[in-house]
């Protein structure tokens, strides 16, 4: 396919590090979906993680194969099949050792709840505008922990982040809304956000 064709010609060129965050923040999904496709196929596992866990909750809706009549499926999803499968249709991909897919298996387990909660909360992302808003923050070994929003969330609608700062360590990090919920007496059981 062209897409294929596509990475086959990015792996040839062998892209620095610049290229390649630029190529995997691009604003095009199939550019985005191309670099996702060089990090699995044309780099060490141990950068997995640290490149593709930012996409995870990514809600952007595609068609794979437009002239199969396959499924819409999610980048987030996308990621999440190259991140646990060991093929891409018919290609076989790198393998990835026992101990790596254990870490990335484990990982995996809260992304459906992330990917929730990221699109409820993107719904109600003005709760989040102003600075010491009580948050928690859920890691992706699914630890909770307290902090204060310290700004406004990123803007758009991809890979939105707040700025927390965190209650005991006064570590402040960009977190995905997707990680953060806004805990209060008033919210339900149900509400993801």
């Amino acid at each position: 396919s062209m897409f294929i064709t596509c990475v086959f010609r990015l792996l040839q060129l062998r892209l620095t590090e610049a290229q390649l965050k630029s190529l995997i923040n691009n604003r095009s999904l199939w550019a985005r979906l191309a670099g996702f496709m060089y990090v699995r196929m044309g780099l060490h596992q141990d950068r997995y993680w640290d490149l593709l866990s930012g996409a995870l909750t990514d809600t952007e809706d595609f068609v794979p194969f437009p002239d199969r009549n396959s499924e819409v499926m999610s980048e987030g999803k996308f990621v999440e099949e190259l991140l646990t499968k060991d093929k891409y249709c018919d290609i076989s991909l790198p393998r990835i050792t026992t101990a790596t897919r254990r870490l990335i298996s484990e990982r995996m387990v809260l992304y459906d709840q992330f990917r929730r909660r990221y699109a409820a909360n993107l719904e109600a992302l003005d709760r989040y505008g102003q600075p010491g808003v009580d948050v928690e923050v859920c890691n992706v070994t699914g630890e909770w922990s307290a902090g204060k929003t310290t700004g406004p969330p990123t803007e758009g609608r991809r890979r939105v982040t707040v700025p927390v700062k965190f209650s005991g360590s006064g570590e402040e990090q960009d977190v995905c809304i997707g990680m953060l919920i806004s805990p209060s007496s008033s919210a339900s059981s149900r509400d993801l956000t």
